[in-house]
């Protein structure tokens, strides 16, 4: 009998969103191109789903393998975010900024959730809340 497969998929994302934020302007101010911008109204995911953005948004996603820690995608899209710090600071006190997290993990993976103090302190600088979406299957997607 063949064993199950452990291990986990994880990344990291920088989002900001707000009504009344311009991602164009976000981008242009910053000099950072996103990973995605979306407008109030846009559509979530392809058709047939209905769901729609009720925001305007920027995102800027980890770049590394979704087989490393969480914490080195965070630190990963921090260093992305260094060249503008003090424009990200200063939007994050204008528009809700985010770090999201996305783990997934399989076959009963247990990968490490944690965040050293350095990595905290940085995103407190943002003004930015930390979300962690964990999902937990049985076997290989």
């Amino acid at each position: 009998m063949e064993s199950e497969r452990m291990y986990s998929e994880v990344y990291a994302e920088f989002n900001l969103f707000g009504l009344d934020m311009d991602p164009d302007q976000v981008t242009a101010l910053v000099g950072i191109s996103p990973s995605k911008t979306w407008r109030l109204g846009d559509p979530i995911g392809p058709p047939p789903l209905i769901l729609r953005y009720k925001n305007n948004g920027w995102r800027l996603k980890s770049d590394l393998p979704l087989s490393l820690d969480l914490e080195e995608h965070v630190k990963s899209v921090i260093d992305q975010l260094q060249p503008s710090w003090a424009a990200f600071v200063e939007l994050g006190t204008r528009y809700s900024a985010e770090i999201s997290c996305v783990v997934k993990s399989y076959g009963g993976d247990r990968p490490p959730i944690s965040f050293n103090e350095a990595v905290v302190k940085r995103a407190a600088e943002l003004n930015a809340a930390i979300d962690i979406d964990l999902y937990i299957f049985d076997d290989d997607p």
